[in-house]
């Protein structure tokens, strides 16, 4: 045989008994032939690698304790809040008294007066249970006095009238007190002959709180206004009960003095209705925190009428001043410079609308 093809064969049957290592073997083999300072430098490489690892590792753990950490803290934060939210409640509606307290020396009142005056009168009362704050029920009395003898007096009739308006001979007067929202209302309503708005256009001018002119063009509800004005008076002639002018001036600064609005609403013939509103109470206000101009501001929550976000370019701009139009009429802007008490905005933070707050007083104001 050949001497290279034995040689050959002789090769095979050496690799078939004695493999060849791997390629890992290879390596770590070759490892022997590496510098020493190399080797450290990837040693040390390989180590700075590892602790970066752990050190990432630890700090997604310590990431997840914060998370944990700021929600167990939010969560004890709402549990605070609701403890405080009823604990407040609680002492709010431990203040409260039914409405019924001063109601019930009503009808009393009512029939006394139907005796001397000669009228047929009836007393109605609903929402007795409402609950008034004590602080608020104590200076009620004397208002819902004198518009209950306002209502018998101008706006209930003699039988007599009555049966000849086709009425029934006995008139009505009720009293209604409900909540709607956090306001309670009190409703003083009659069934009687109602307001006569020229009967009041007339007193006007001949007490000169208007002129002819404008007395012409004056609407019911501002002629309403004047029975308000102190020694205003539709009545000739002063009697126990009215005339002198001073009655619905006395309950509308009362009303005033707690917080609250009285509103007439009349029909001519059918009768005529006074509506109280007041806060629920009057130990604590919610406000309305808001910024104008980089400057903080609030506004009592019962106060308001409505909130409106308009762009700056819809606000029409008048004599220099920007103005809002709502319901039919035009509003000014007022900055916040006109207002005595405001506090400047965290920097970082500008509108970029302008925000009006309504209020619900006979002057509407409009930030």
């Amino acid at each position: 045989m050949d001497e290279s093809l034995k040689s050959g064969i002789g090769k095979k049957q050496s690799s078939a008994s004695h493999p060849e290592p791997s390629g890992l073997g290879l390596g770590l083999d070759g490892l022997a032939d590496f510098d020493p300072l190399l080797m450290d430098s990837y040693s040390a490489l390989y180590m700075m690698v590892q602790d970066g690892l752990e050190e990432i590792a630890q700090m997604g753990e310590t990431m997840g304790d914060m998370t944990l950490i700021a929600q167990q803290a939010q969560t004890n934060q709402r549990k605070k809040q609701q403890t405080l939210k009823q604990v407040r409640n609680d002492l709010l509606w431990a203040r409260m008294m039914p409405i019924g307290e001063i109601l019930r020396r009503f009808p009393r009142m009512v029939r006394d007066l139907a005796s001397q005056h000669g009228k047929k009168v009836s007393f109605k009362q609903f929402g007795e249970t409402t609950p008034v704050d004590k602080a608020v029920l104590e200076r009620l009395y004397d208002p819902l006095v004198h518009l209950i003898r306002n209502s018998f007096d101008h706006g209930t009739e003699t039988p007599e009238e009555r049966v000849a308006q086709g009425k029934s001979p006995e008139a009505t007067i009720e009293i209604r007190a409900y909540h709607r929202g956090n306001q309670t209302f009190i409703e003083i309503k009659d069934d009687g002959r109602g307001i006569d708005p020229d009967v009041i256009r007339a007193a006007a001018v001949r007490q000169e709180f208007l002129t002819p002119e404008a007395a012409v063009t004056a609407t019911p509800q501002q002629l309403y206004q004047f029975l308000f004005e102190s020694s205003f008076s539709t009545r000739s002639t002063v009697s126990d009960l009215s005339g002198r002018g001073m009655g619905l001036t006395a309950v509308k600064i009362q009303i005033e003095a707690l917080k609250g609005k009285i509103a007439i609403a009349s029909e001519q013939g059918k009768g005529t209705t006074f509506t109280i509103s007041l806060p629920l109470t009057l130990t604590i206000a919610k406000l309305l925190v808001f910024s104008v101009d980089s400057h903080y501001m609030a506004i009592p929550v019962d106060t308001l009428l409505a909130i409106i976000s308009v762009d700056n370019s819809e606000l029409p701009v008048i004599q220099g001043r920007p103005f809002y139009r709502y319901q039919d009429r035009l509003l000014p802007l007022y900055p916040p410079s006109s207002f005595s008490h405001h506090y400047p905005l965290p920097k970082g933070l500008a509108e970029k609308k302008s925000i009006m707050s309504l209020s619900q007083k006979t002057k509407f104001l409009c930030f």
